[in-house]
């Protein structure tokens, strides 16, 4: 016979297992989860009750009790079963947070991070003036997103390349801690970018120049800006550091220039060891002051430089150097055929740019030799009076050093090696035009006269824009000293 029964009726006395299925079966770890979805199959969650330990029969059992004893209301069940279900006892509990989440699924975190990286990476530049580029035509193409039309597509302006420098110069600051901490240099921030301060705001110079930026030194920014002005020139280490704080004060310059000079394997193939003499006495034209540039002038020949003069023909041309023996300016010429013509034409330029010297020396050389003879024939059938006038007021004195000894010039034989090291490292084995060589030429003379007299210092208020010795503008050649110059004089061979 079948017997079906109208509802069935679930008691237990656990809490914790009435929660876990009432609840949702995927909340929990798979033991757990396996059953409780089994059992909310088979059953309806509803029809299980609460029942107190002690009125579950089933527990008995768990707690030891012996086959005699099992009788009574374990075969019958509890005296309540034969009460109509409102009259059972009615048993409210509080389920336990605790124990029920012991058993819940522990969730993964899982986190979208949307990282924003920068438009332009830094670190995958090498060349300070091409990252600046860079970031100037991305700014370009956002003022034209933004503008919704083309506003300029011409070549990058100076004002485009700034606002490139200011922009990196604020990233590199972010770096920096608290002013405070750099309270020996002065700093100031204006617009967002933190200067250093001293006791030039009365001096007529360039703003950079007056208050530089203040740099990090482990920043790549301050890294790029380095090493571009070290390749300019592959200057040493305190040549670097002076050029860089023209416009920039990057803390702990010196060692970086120091780094970077290491790891320029141009500079390192361009660095000899040159042995150290003992040099004599100065003459007396090296070490007189008040006097105007070029006064004194020592003249020198170098090269030859091979020169393109058309589509397959190549030709020989020279450099000529002339420095003032006091202050030791360079101008240089160049010398097309080292003939006694194109010598004169060479002199001929350097008067009317410099100006008509006093005494020029110069070594041996054969030109020089026919030069002076020509010219002594050419004021030989001048007027006398006006002769005497004319030398009264511009009067040259030629003086050649001792035969076969090049070190009586070493005054203009020393720079003409710093010439030819600048042009090395500038041209290397390139073939240029006449007129590309002497643009070579000028800018070697302007790197060579803006070398630095002593090292610069590292406090900004010790005004060290200024030379320790002498203060000299070398491309007026009507300027003069501000101030004599003292201490040990420089030597023949000092740069």
């Amino acid at each position: 016979m079948t017997v079906k029964f109208k509802k069935s009726i679930f008691l237990s006395d656990s809490i914790i297992a009435l929660s876990w299925i009432r609840g949702q079966s995927r909340l929990y770890k798979p033991f757990v989860a396996n059953r409780v979805s089994e059992i909310q199959g088979n059953t309806d969650p509803s029809d299980w009750k609460h029942i107190l330990g002690e009125f579950n029969i089933a527990d008995q059992v768990s707690r030891g009790v012996s086959v005699s004893d099992l009788k009574g209301e374990w075969k019958e069940g509890p005296s309540f079963l034969s009460l109509p279900e409102i009259e059972w006892p009615c048993s409210i509990p509080r389920e336990s947070k605790e124990g029920v989440d012991a058993e819940k699924r522990k969730p993964k975190p899982v986190m979208l991070i949307q990282q924003l990286e920068a438009a332009i990476n830094i670190n995958r530049y090498s060349n300070w003036r091409r990252l600046l580029r860079v970031t100037a035509y991305v700014f370009r193409f956002i003022v034209h997103t933004r503008a919704k039309c083309c506003v300029d597509d011409g070549p990058l302006s100076a004002h485009e390349l700034l606002v490139a420098e200011r922009h990196w110069v604020r990233d590199a600051q972010k770096s920096l801690k608290e002013i405070k901490e750099y309270k020996s240099l002065s700093p100031f921030r204006v617009n967002g970018i933190v200067y250093v301060g001293g006791r030039t705001s009365n001096k007529r110079l360039a703003y950079d120049q007056a208050y530089p930026v203040l740099l990090p030194r482990c920043h790549r920014v301050s890294y790029l800006i380095t090493r571009q002005i070290h390749e300019t020139g592959h200057y040493g280490v305190a040549t670097t550091a002076a050029k860089v704080r023209r416009r920039f004060w990057i803390v702990k310059a010196t060692t970086l220039a120091k780094t970077l000079k290491f790891q320029c394997t141009k500079f390192r193939a361009f660095e000899h060891k040159a042995e150290n003499q003992l040099m004599a006495e100065l003459p007396i034209e090296r070490v007189t002051p008040y006097s105007p540039p070029f006064h004194y002038t020592a003249i020198d020949y170098f090269g030859p430089y091979h020169v393109k003069v058309g589509r397959n023909k190549s030709t020989k041309q020279y450099g000529v150097i002339l420095t003032c023996l006091t202050t030791r300016a360079v101008h240089l010429e160049l010398d097309v055929d080292c003939s006694t013509q194109e010598f004169i034409q060479v002199l001929r330029r350097f008067y009317a740019i410099r100006g008509r010297p006093k005494v020029i020396q110069s070594d041996n050389g054969t030109q020089f030799v026919r030069a002076e003879r020509e010219l002594r024939q050419m004021i030989a059938g001048w007027n006398k009076d006006q002769l005497k006038e004319y030398c009264a007021n511009e009067q040259v004195t030629w003086r050649f050093t001792t035969p076969l000894a090049p070190r009586h010039n070493g005054c203009a034989e020393s720079l003409v090696k710093s010439c030819k090291h600048a042009l090395k490292k500038s041209i290397g084995d390139q073939r240029l035009t006449p007129f590309e060589l002497y643009t070579y030429f000028q800018e070697v003379a302007n790197l060579i006269n803006e070398r630095p007299i002593g090292r610069k210092l590292n406090d900004p208020d010790d005004g060290s824009f200024i030379c320790p010795k002498t203060t000299f503008c070398w491309g007026d050649p009507q300027a003069m000293y501000l101030r004599a110059p003292s201490g040990k004089p420089k030597t023949h061979g000092d740069v």
